[in-house]
């Protein structure tokens, strides 16, 4: 996952939109911390965005305020994952009810699947609000 993850970014010119739920936070937090560093640390580099759409509790508030370089946004009842990159890929992390990982990955290039979950995102984000108004 981590290096599908780092692939993506090192192709974006523009930025990655990201919805993740408790479980994904979860998951990134305990796995892949240290890849979150590198993304953030690449997007520096490259001068792109990364927007993040996520459910904020009191469990993960301290964690999630340690991302430095997302854009964060918080919405209520959040059930699921999905990655946008440039508007021209898709990624989807598929978790079975007994696992803690992800099990699956999906990646798509195709556009009319990619355009869809990015109209998605465009609603979602609007919705939701800025991290520190959730503060």
């Amino acid at each position: 996952m981590l290096e599908m993850a780092l692939d993506s970014m090192n192709i974006a010119e523009k930025g990655f939109d990201s919805v993740w739920d408790a479980r994904m936070f979860s998951f990134i937090w305990k796995y892949v911390q240290d890849g979150i560093s590198l993304i953030e640390y690449k997007t520096q580099e490259k001068g792109i965005k990364l927007r993040v759409i996520i459910e904020v509790t009191k469990e993960n508030i301290d964690s999630i305020k340690s991302l430095k370089y997302h854009e964060i946004r918080h919405l209520n009842g959040i059930r699921g994952n999905f990655g946008i990159f440039d508007n021209r890929a898709y990624m989807v992390f598929i978790f079975h009810q007994e696992n803690k990982q992800p099990d699956q990955t999906l990646w798509s290039n195709s556009k009319v699947l990619v355009d869809k979950q990015q109209v998605l995102f465009d609603k979602l984000w609007s919705m939701a609000i800025p991290l520190s108004v959730k503060e």
